[in-house]
């Protein structure tokens, strides 16, 4: 297979050095510099053409010790090396740079340079050995090459990514490298801007934007994604304080240990269920809130997916009727430890069935959905152990509901 891929990769070279008619200006630039065999990585899938083209052009090598690390995480210096390997290539058919030996700065130094001339950066990153997220790597990108290079070949409506609005950080290069088929959202319009970027997402994206051959078509019109919620400046206190939880255990845990329980307003049984709901919503007694947040799904773990959404929306359509002015969160079930996962009775498989539900649930009913489960989330998708309550999980602990406080206060409609 990993000569299919190579066969493609020469293929697609092919049409980047066609007469200038058949490409845009700067991309016949583009050269083959090492070839790619089944030998070159002992870890990189055999028909994975991304990394095949990445390699090929020089823009991506591995770790020098014959592995491509796909689900290792890149720094923000090495995502900035990749935009100008890419943006050197365009303009000058080379993806080579004199990198230091440490004794006049950094390995990385080079590159800074390079990108503050260029353009790519307006200014020095203040960390540039931090973890890079998918928002940097699109920034970086989009600068990489002119704006001529990015045609739109997608209709992205604005504000149709589910996490990234108008408004959000880099939302236009985003936007820019989403409409050119760069960038390609997850199933439900999830784009995940401020997820690590993987050697294997960064192979991924940067193959799309050195081909144009591999560009994604698709249409994400408004309102088509599921109503997940970008980072904003976080709530006071203030803007809480006529706003209120109504759910289970874990409400009840977000009402003990986090920061929320002296400024919202908790409506919570420790075995409620979206059949028991309706109990909890009396309670409320005609007082109006701004925003509710609702929090089932634990105890109706064995419960059948079809019965649980139904009496999911019957909870929202009441609400909709005594609390007319209210914006509604549905928040999503919360992770497991890979401990419980393997004990079988929590599973995440069955967690992401029922998130999925609630997704479904809130494109239906036009709620928004708060994903608690991804933001708890280690990178392997596990609950991590200082995450875990009394239990082991589902329970969790008080820096759990913290980094959850912290969920609700900067994401909001």
């Amino acid at each position: 297979m990993k000569r299919f891929a190579s066969l493609l990769l020469a293929a697609l070279l092919a049409l980047a050095v066609l007469p200038a008619s058949a490409a845009a200006p700067g991309f016949s630039n583009l050269t083959v510099t090492a070839r790619y065999t089944e030998d070159t990585f002992a870890d990189a899938a055999g028909d994975d053409i991304a990394v095949a083209a990445v390699y090929g052009l020089g823009l991506m090598r591995g770790n020098g010790q014959g592995s491509f690390n796909g689900s290792g995480v890149m720094r923000y210096a090495e995502v900035l090396a990749l935009a100008c390997r890419l943006h050197s290539l365009y303009r000058s058919g080379t993806a080579e740079f004199e990198t230091g030996d440490g004794e006049d700065g950094p390995w990385y130094q080079v590159y800074l340079d390079y990108a503050l001339s260029a353009g790519i950066l307006e200014e020095a990153p203040e960390d540039l050995s931090a973890q890079a997220v998918r928002r940097d790597l699109a920034a970086l990108l989009a600068k990489s090459l002119p704006e001529s290079a990015y045609p739109a070949v997608n209709r992205v409506a604005d504000n149709a990514l589910a996490d990234v609005f108008s408004d959000s950080p880099r939302a236009s290069e985003i936007y820019l490298l989403c409409r050119a088929g760069v960038l390609v959202p997850e199933e439900g319009g999830a784009l995940r801007p401020d997820a690590p970027v993987t050697h294997d997402y960064a192979a991924a994206v940067l193959s799309r934007a050195a081909y144009r051959s591999l560009r994604n078509r698709y249409t994400l019109s408004a309102g088509s994604a599921s109503p997940l919620l970008a980072e904003r400046p976080a709530l006071a206190d203030e803007a809480l304080a006529d706003c209120a939880v109504v759910g289970n255990t874990l409400a009840q845990g977000l009402n003990f240990y986090s920061g929320l329980g002296s400024v919202m307003h908790f409506y919570t049984d420790q075995y409620a269920t979206v059949a028991t709901a309706s109990e909890l919503l009396d309670r409320m007694d005609g007082r109006s809130f701004r925003r509710i947040y609702l929090e089932f799904g634990l105890n109706e773990f064995s419960m059948d997916l079809d019965h649980f959404q139904t009496l999911y929306g019957e909870i929202v359509d009441r609400l909709r009727q005594d609390q007319p002015g209210a914006d509604i969160y549905v928040m999503s079930l919360t992770p497991v430890t890979a401990d419980r996962n393997a004990a079988g009775n929590y599973t995440m498989e069955r967690i992401r069935d029922f998130n999925s539900r609630l997704q479904e649930l809130c494109r239906e009913r036009e709620c928004a959905y708060l994903d608690c489960c991804d933001a708890l989330c280690d990178e392997d998708g596990w609950l991590p152990a200082e995450y875990a309550g009394w239990d082991g999980s589902p329970h969790l602990s008080e820096a759990a509901y913290r980094a959850w406080e912290k969920l609700i206060r900067t994401r909001y409609l």
